[in-house]
């Protein structure tokens, strides 16, 4: 296939020469038909831009044709975990990006493709990451692997040419609860890595106990928790129950009709954000659903925008403070 448009299939893309070895990290366990192409996508799944998912593609396979090795598999089952690089300016802070899919699946390509792909444009190095996800029970696993990709781009500052401190973790849906649980005494702590200068925060769902509305969330549940999942077990795993003054500055974002994840579990890691005096930025969206990604062409069009200058003036604050 010589171009990648919006009429491209999922199996176009997946299977492409240049993505040979790592098409699984695109969208891990997801369960799409291949054969749909990329402009279909938004009828059948809400939220999924194919412009913006034909667009980084081909940006990623470009990348891949200047002889830029992209991909870094941890070991294990293939694909199962690893992150894709994609380099900005040298000697800059990085962003590492952990896109949603319910702990059942990975859907990079929706979501963290896209933002790398703008946060280079920005100037910044953007790391993908895949983490363990279609099982029953799964924590800690995704943070061991979010704490190897991490620690991994920490010894391997020199060869990826990024600062070792000041990054930021970006997360969307489960993703965003990923990075959310990162940043408490759970994550960075536990695995003894430094703390992100800041998290971003897409539509993450914060408060487990308000995933409890029918079958789609119990079986969210069930992946984090496995079977007891018992008010005190949601709140092991909920970030705002995690919240203290060590944790990280925040810019978080949410549609307040979003279907899949209330709009209250960004208030209520506000309200704890503001108990605790953490920095941070809040956009409410209007209209928009989820899996916007990047939101290209919606009313949360450019909140990347904001959430790079966010986390820059933490780390310049923070150099200034020294």
């Amino acid at each position: 296939m010589s171009k990648i448009t919006v009429t491209s299939t999922m199996d176009d893309i997946l299977n492409l020469p240049e993505f040979s070895g790592f098409g699984q990290y695109l969208m891990l366990g997801a369960d799409v038909p291949r054969d749909m192409r990329l402009c279909e996508m938004g009828d059948h799944y809400p939220g999924w831009n194919g412009t913006a998912m034909a667009e980084s593609a081909r940006y990623l396979r470009d990348r891949v044709r200047e002889g830029l090795k992209v991909d870094y598999d941890f070991g294990g089952e293939a694909g199962e975990t690893g992150f894709l690089y994609l380099p900005g300016e040298a000697d800059r802070p990085f962003v590492i990006l952990c896109a949603g899919g319910g702990y059942e699946s990975v859907c990079s390509l929706v979501e963290a493709l896209p933002a790398a792909k703008r946060i280079n444009e920005l100037g910044f190095t953007a790391f993908i990451l895949t983490y363990r996800v279609g099982e029953t029970d799964l924590f800690p696993q995704p943070l061991e692997d979010l704490a190897k990709a991490v620690d991994y781009i920490i010894q391997h500052a020199a060869q990826f040419r990024v600062c070792k401190t000041d990054y930021a973790a970006a997360g969307f849906s489960a993703g965003g609860h990923l990075c959310g649980i990162w940043g408490t005494d759970m994550g960075c702590v536990r695995y003894q890595m430094p703390k992100p200068a800041a998290l971003f925060l897409a539509y993450a769902p914060m408060d487990l106990s308000t995933m409890t509305r029918n079958e789609r969330d119990a079986a969210f549940l069930t992946r984090i928790l496995g079977t007891e999942q018992t008010r005190e077990r949601m709140d092991a795993y909920s970030v705002n129950c995690h919240v203290n003054e060590d944790y990280p500055p925040v810019y978080l974002w949410q549609c307040k009709d979003d279907p899949a994840v209330p709009f209250s579990n960004s208030l209520c890691l506000v309200k704890a954000l503001d108990k605790y005096h953490i920095p941070y930025r809040f956009r409410p969206v209007e209209q928009g659903g989820h899996s916007l990604g990047a939101a290209d062409g919606t009313q949360a069009e450019g909140w990347l925008d904001e959430a790079v200058d966010f986390w820059k003036e933490q780390w310049k604050q923070k150099g200034e403070n020294k």
